[in-house]
């Protein structure tokens, strides 16, 4: 929530419309999201839910080292 903003301000000299797109992007998924993403897991069984979150976080993990290697 502060290295891309501040990245934006001071590398890349983004106006201040550009900051405010950039912020409401960063909280458009929580707005969005989090209300049928919090009731959906408590109308299912929870179990496999969890397990896919973790596997996705694990490929996403995975895909550092791997975005390293790839020129």
């Amino acid at each position: 929530m502060l290295a891309l903003p501040l990245t934006a301000a001071v590398l890349l000299h983004a106006t201040p419309w550009q900051m405010g797109l950039q912020t409401a992007m960063e909280l458009a998924p929580f707005v969005l999201l989090s209300l049928p993403a919090g009731v959906w897991p408590d109308r299912v069984r929870k179990l496999p839910v969890y397990v896919v979150g973790e596997g996705l976080i694990a490929l996403v993990l995975a895909s550092v080292p791997l975005a390293w290697w790839v020129p």
